[in-house]
């Protein structure tokens, strides 16, 4: 699914799951450095990177500055809220992760 993403319109999408995110004190903060560290969406900055600790009870979508007119902060949120906190709470982590990942994909694709 990733794959073809970036295949057919270069848009970088992974996946990190964390038990800690030491010496950060905020998901936010490190998931930023994470994906410019990784250059995550090369240099078009569209990149988009799901962090997810079951630990912490986290879960982040942080976009590069190349996505934001496809797939706002705004989305990514309602993304997390209605389609993958619910999935996490029943202890369904692939099923929401996958739900959340195609939401994302079918955002970045509206032409």
């Amino acid at each position: 699914m990733l794959t073809e993403q970036e295949k057919e319109n270069s848009d970088q999408i992974a996946i990190i799951t964390l038990t800690t995110i030491a010496p950060y004190d905020n998901l936010k903060d490190y998931t930023t450095d994470l994906a410019a560290y990784w250059q995550l969406g090369e240099r078009k900055y569209n990149g988009v990177l799901i962090a997810l600790s079951k630990e912490l009870r986290q879960v982040r979508i942080s976009n590069g500055s190349g996505i934001v007119q496809r797939l706002t902060d705004e989305e990514t949120q309602q993304i997390i809220d209605d389609l993958m906190i619910p999935a996490f709470k029943n202890d369904q982590f692939y099923e929401g992760l996958t739900t959340g990942i195609n939401a994302i994909i079918r955002e970045l694709n509206v032409q």
